[in-house]
């Protein structure tokens, strides 16, 4: 599953930064597929921080795995 992140607002990013940002999520989600136990947790974060000032409900392209992966962590570090 992949959460789409357009806006459609004027102080949006161009067309071709969005493409070169969509293409370089979905090289990392696809790398980050083939091994579900080993997700880039740097990347899931920097992505989450991109959107840091954003206006409220700016969306994020995860995967569900993504997702999944970044709960689990946070739980252990919790529980720990």
């Amino acid at each position: 599953m992949v959460v789409d992140g357009t806006t459609g607002e004027k102080d949006a990013p161009s067309t071709s930064e969005s493409a070169s940002a969509a293409a370089s999520t979905l090289v990392v989600a696809a790398e980050s597929a083939s091994k579900p136990d080993e997700f880039d947790l740097d990347s899931i974060i920097n992505r989450l921080l991109q959107v840091r000032g954003a206006r409220p409900g700016e969306m994020v392209r995860l995967l569900e795995d993504e997702i999944r992966f970044l709960c689990t962590k946070a739980r252990d570090i919790f529980v720990s």
